[in-house]
């Protein structure tokens, strides 16, 4: 018998919490839902523009190695360039500098050559008027002198 009014108390208490808890439960549980849906809802949605943000860095990422690869090789050829047109003005450097060289060669040649020859013309005088001073006597002297200047008032000399 002890069993019975254990019974009905407990048929109480879950009558008086299923009347007066139902609708608040039901509430909290309908709540509970949507505010459930709505965070799945939501963690979609930033999924989503996640996954756009991500390509878009992607593309950009892509984007900017294509284009540091073309600076590169745009470095690398103007790098090509300037070294083939520094050896381009040494080449002609070097050609002018030799020709000039040469040219200066010649003229310090012709320079030598021309003063050989004054001091060769020089010393065949000085060898010449030692010859003639110590065997021409007064009168082939007189002689020369005179022919001289009658080629002189001639005009042939």
């Amino acid at each position: 018998m002890e069993l019975a009014p254990a019974i009905v108390n407990f048929s109480a208490v879950v009558f008086i919490l299923w009347y007066f808890g139902r609708k608040p439960t039901m509430t909290f549980l309908a709540t509970r839902s949507d505010t459930v849906a709505n965070t799945i809802r939501e963690a979609e949605a930033q999924y989503r523009e996640s996954e756009k943000s991500l390509k878009e860095w992607q593309r950009n990422r892509d984007a900017s190695e294509a284009h540091a690869k073309t600076q590169f090789e745009e470095a690398k050829a103007a790098m090509v360039r300037q070294r083939e047109s520094a050896l381009a003005a040494a080449k002609t450097e070097a050609e002018r500098v030799k020709r000039e060289s040469r040219l200066v060669g010649q003229s310090e040649l012709a320079k030598a050559k021309e003063l050989l020859q004054r001091e060769v013309v020089l010393k065949s005088v000085q060898v010449a008027q030692g010859y003639l001073a110590g065997h021409l006597s007064d009168k082939d002297r007189q002689k020369l002198v005179s022919e001289y200047v009658e080629i002189l008032g001639n005009g042939t000399a």
